[in-house]
Order: C-alpha cells, then sequence, then structure tokens
C-alpha cells in the first residue's frame, strides 16, 4: 500500500477455512527475527527480544485462530 513509505508493512493471507501453512508455522514456532529486504537489496533485520517472542506468537496464533470466525459471520 501507499503506507509502505513511511515506514509499514502489510502481510496478506488469503481467508478460508484452513490456517494457511505460514501462518500456522508463525503461530507455533517461536520467531528470533525478522529480515526485510527492499527494492535497492537493503536488508533490515529485526531482532525478536526473548521477552517477546511468546508474545508475538501468541497474537498470530489468535489472528490464525480468529481469521477463520470472519469468515462465518453474515
Amino acid at each position: 500500500g501507499t503506507m509502505n513509505c513511511d515506514g509499514y508493512f502489510h502481510i496478506t493471507f488469503r481467508n478460508s477455512d484452513a490456517t494457511p501453512g505460514m501462518l500456522q508455522r508463525l503461530a507455533t514456532n517461536k520467531i528470533t527475527s525478522i529480515s526485510l529486504t527492499d527494492n535497492s537489496k537493503n536488508i533490515t533485520l529485526i531482532t525478536i527480544g526473548d521477552d517477546k517472542k511468546q508474545q508475538l506468537m501468541d497474537a498470530i496464533s489468535c489472528v490464525a485462530k480468529d481469521g477463520k470466525t470472519l469468515i462465518k459471520q453474515p
């Protein structure tokens, strides 16, 4: 989106009855770092602290679980 120049990024998964494999992996494995690459091949590494790994995993797990309920609403 146009906000990416402001430092925001988006991860998009199709909402369906089944959880996408990559989203399931993010929900069940602790993330140690996130690597972002721009158009010039510059890499920005974001390291997740030990105190935040479980918090991030719980948030992703919530998205994976609650996303399925959104398609069931009228």
